[in-house]
Protein backbone atom coordinates (compact mmCIF):
# COMPACT_ATOMS: atom_id res chain seq x y z
CA UNK A 1 0.00 0.00 0.00
CA UNK A 2 1.93 3.17 -0.62
CA UNK A 3 2.78 6.52 1.73
CA UNK A 4 -0.14 8.24 2.98
CA UNK A 5 1.19 11.42 1.75
CA UNK A 6 1.59 9.71 -2.05
CA UNK A 7 -1.67 7.43 -2.34
CA UNK A 8 -4.02 9.17 -5.36
CA UNK A 9 -7.69 9.64 -5.24
CA UNK A 10 -9.69 6.64 -6.54
CA UNK A 11 -13.10 7.43 -7.77
CA UNK A 12 -14.89 4.36 -8.26
CA UNK A 13 -17.35 5.09 -10.95
CA UNK A 14 -20.84 7.53 -11.33
CA UNK A 15 -22.42 7.55 -8.17
CA UNK A 16 -20.03 5.66 -6.47
CA UNK A 17 -18.24 6.60 -3.19
CA UNK A 18 -14.80 8.06 -3.71
CA UNK A 19 -11.68 7.62 -1.35
CA UNK A 20 -9.62 10.18 0.30
CA UNK A 21 -6.44 11.25 0.02
CA UNK A 22 -5.48 12.69 3.57
CA UNK A 23 -2.09 14.43 2.50
CA UNK A 24 -1.20 15.99 -0.78
CA UNK A 25 2.93 16.22 -1.37
CA UNK A 26 3.15 19.90 -3.23
CA UNK A 27 6.33 18.79 -4.85
CA UNK A 28 5.06 16.08 -6.48
CA UNK A 29 2.53 18.69 -8.35
CA UNK A 30 4.69 18.76 -12.08
CA UNK A 31 5.33 22.34 -13.82
CA UNK A 32 3.46 23.21 -16.69
CA UNK A 33 4.77 24.23 -19.65
CA UNK A 34 3.43 25.21 -22.82
CA UNK A 35 3.80 24.24 -26.95
CA UNK A 36 6.22 26.73 -27.20
CA UNK A 37 8.69 26.01 -23.72
CA UNK A 38 7.06 28.37 -21.71
CA UNK A 39 6.29 27.98 -18.03
CA UNK A 40 2.42 28.32 -17.07
CA UNK A 41 1.24 28.83 -13.63
CA UNK A 42 -0.12 26.46 -11.95
CA UNK A 43 -3.03 28.15 -9.82
CA UNK A 44 -3.52 30.87 -12.86
CA UNK A 45 -2.66 29.71 -15.75
CA UNK A 46 -0.89 32.82 -16.91
CA UNK A 47 2.98 32.63 -18.46
CA UNK A 48 5.45 32.91 -16.17
CA UNK A 49 8.10 35.92 -16.58
CA UNK A 50 10.31 35.92 -13.25
CA UNK A 51 13.28 34.35 -13.15
CA UNK A 52 13.78 31.89 -10.39
CA UNK A 53 9.91 31.03 -10.25
CA UNK A 54 9.22 27.43 -11.15
CA UNK A 55 5.73 27.06 -10.92
CA UNK A 56 3.94 30.08 -10.19
CA UNK A 57 3.58 33.81 -11.77
CA UNK A 58 4.02 35.44 -8.23
CA UNK A 59 4.05 34.43 -4.67
CA UNK A 60 -0.10 35.27 -4.24
CA UNK A 61 -0.62 32.36 -6.75
CA UNK A 62 1.61 29.75 -5.08
CA UNK A 63 -0.09 30.89 -1.54
CA UNK A 64 -3.31 30.36 -3.36
CA UNK A 65 -2.69 26.87 -5.31
CA UNK A 66 -1.44 26.01 -1.47
CA UNK A 67 -4.64 26.90 0.38
CA UNK A 68 -6.25 24.85 -2.82
CA UNK A 69 -4.27 21.77 -1.87
CA UNK A 70 -3.67 21.93 1.69
CA UNK A 71 -5.86 20.96 4.28
CA UNK A 72 -4.01 23.17 6.64
CA UNK A 73 -3.50 25.95 4.63
CA UNK A 74 -7.34 26.09 3.85
CA UNK A 75 -8.39 25.26 7.46
CA UNK A 76 -6.66 28.59 8.22
CA UNK A 77 -8.19 30.69 5.52
CA UNK A 78 -11.46 29.34 6.54
CA UNK A 79 -11.32 30.56 9.99
CA UNK A 80 -9.98 33.96 9.36
CA UNK A 81 -12.49 34.39 6.60
CA UNK A 82 -15.51 33.27 9.18
CA UNK A 83 -13.91 35.27 11.59
CA UNK A 84 -13.91 31.66 13.89
CA UNK A 85 -17.61 31.50 13.91
CA UNK A 86 -19.88 28.36 13.46
CA UNK A 87 -21.52 28.27 10.50
CA UNK A 88 -25.15 26.05 11.94
CA UNK A 89 -24.89 28.01 15.48
CA UNK A 90 -22.69 31.49 15.33
CA UNK A 91 -20.51 30.44 18.50
CA UNK A 92 -17.09 32.11 17.88
CA UNK A 93 -13.55 31.66 19.20
CA UNK A 94 -11.14 34.44 20.12
CA UNK A 95 -9.06 34.40 17.21
CA UNK A 96 -6.27 35.60 18.98
CA UNK A 97 -6.30 32.69 22.01
CA UNK A 98 -4.82 29.74 19.13
CA UNK A 99 -6.58 26.99 22.61
CA UNK A 100 -10.42 28.68 21.40
CA UNK A 101 -9.50 27.80 17.95
CA UNK A 102 -8.98 24.19 17.99
CA UNK A 103 -12.84 23.07 19.13
CA UNK A 104 -13.89 24.03 15.66
CA UNK A 105 -13.45 21.54 12.51
CA UNK A 106 -13.67 22.18 8.87
CA UNK A 107 -16.17 20.21 7.80
CA UNK A 108 -17.12 19.31 4.05
CA UNK A 109 -20.58 20.57 2.86
CA UNK A 110 -21.42 17.62 0.64
CA UNK A 111 -18.77 15.01 1.88
CA UNK A 112 -15.93 13.99 -0.29
CA UNK A 113 -17.18 10.42 -0.40
CA UNK A 114 -20.44 11.96 -1.68
CA UNK A 115 -19.13 13.63 -4.47
CA UNK A 116 -18.18 16.94 -2.91
CA UNK A 117 -14.80 18.75 -3.65
CA UNK A 118 -12.15 18.26 -1.11
CA UNK A 119 -10.31 21.79 -2.03
CA UNK A 120 -13.60 23.69 -3.25
CA UNK A 121 -13.69 26.89 -0.79
CA UNK A 122 -17.34 26.50 -1.37
CA UNK A 123 -17.84 23.58 -0.27
CA UNK A 124 -16.30 23.66 3.16
CA UNK A 125 -17.48 25.37 6.02
CA UNK A 126 -16.55 25.80 9.64
CA UNK A 127 -17.77 23.99 12.57
CA UNK A 128 -18.05 23.60 16.28
CA UNK A 129 -17.66 20.23 17.57
CA UNK A 130 -21.45 20.07 19.62
CA UNK A 131 -22.25 20.79 15.35
CA UNK A 132 -19.81 19.04 13.45
CA UNK A 133 -21.18 15.76 15.20
CA UNK A 134 -24.72 16.48 14.00
CA UNK A 135 -24.21 16.88 10.23
CA UNK A 136 -21.32 13.92 10.77
CA UNK A 137 -24.33 11.67 11.82
CA UNK A 138 -26.59 13.20 9.08
CA UNK A 139 -23.63 12.47 6.44
CA UNK A 140 -22.92 8.75 7.70
CA UNK A 141 -26.38 8.06 7.25
CA UNK A 142 -26.37 9.48 3.60
CA UNK A 143 -23.27 7.54 2.82
CA UNK A 144 -24.60 4.58 4.54
CA UNK A 145 -27.58 4.90 2.70
CA UNK A 146 -25.71 5.79 -0.84
CA UNK A 147 -23.76 2.00 -0.13
CA UNK A 148 -26.77 0.12 0.04
CA UNK A 149 -28.01 1.51 -3.88
CA UNK A 150 -24.51 0.76 -4.69
CA UNK A 151 -24.50 -2.37 -3.35
CA UNK A 152 -28.20 -3.08 -5.05
CA UNK A 153 -26.56 -2.55 -8.17
CA UNK A 154 -24.04 -4.91 -8.71
CA UNK A 155 -26.57 -7.71 -7.78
Amino acid sequence: MGNLATRQWKYLGKGDLMARQRHRNLEDFPQKIDREGNIICLNCGKMVYKKGQRKYCDSHCAHEFLVKNDHQAMRTKIIFKTCCTCAKCGKSANLKDPESMCGYVMDHIVPISLGGDEFDENNVQLLCRDCDKQKTAIDRKKIAEQRRKNNERLF
